[in-house]
């Protein structure tokens, strides 16, 4: 539980929740769950759904599978502080949460807001969406601009 009155609570996870906010949490695979980043995606953060795309250091599938390079943002060590190795945007299929889920991980603890995709990777981010023929129109509705 944390230590903060809910309003204080509410206003940071409001005030955090932006279009292309790095976020930490445990993602629950069908093995084991551990902690994982995800860049945040809806243009409206309003709606009761929170869309995202995962991130990966782990690249050497996507270098042995050079079709993909359409559907992946590469970013080098460092150029985002938060991403110490050579990280990777996966675009190919979105995440989704609700709303209310995150904000019940922001407050116990169990997500955290690390920093923001720079304008550049936006756009970059963008086009990805805009140019993949694995979303279906109804997501890229939902997530870009």
């Amino acid at each position: 539980m944390s230590k903060y009155p809910p309003k204080i609570i509410d206003s940071a996870f409001r005030h955090a929740l932006k279009r292309g906010a790095i976020i930490c949490t445990v993602w629950e695979y069908e093995i084991i769950s551990k902690p994982k980043f995800f860049i945040t995606l809806n243009k409206d953060l309003s709606l009761d759904v929170i869309y995202f795309f995962p991130t990966t250091s782990k690249i050497d599938w996507f270098n042995k599978h050079p079709k993909h390079e359409s559907d992946i943002i590469r970013i080098p060590p460092k150029e985002i502080s938060c991403f110490y190795l050579y990280t990777i945007i996966d675009c190919r299929q979105e995440c989704y949460l609700a709303k209310s889920k995150l904000k019940k991980r922001f407050q116990e603890g169990e997500l955290e807001f690390k920093e923001y995709l720079p304008n550049s990777y936006l756009r970059k981010l963008d086009e990805v969406i805009k140019n993949s023929s694995l979303l279906s129109p109804n997501i890229k509705k939902i997530i870009c601009p």
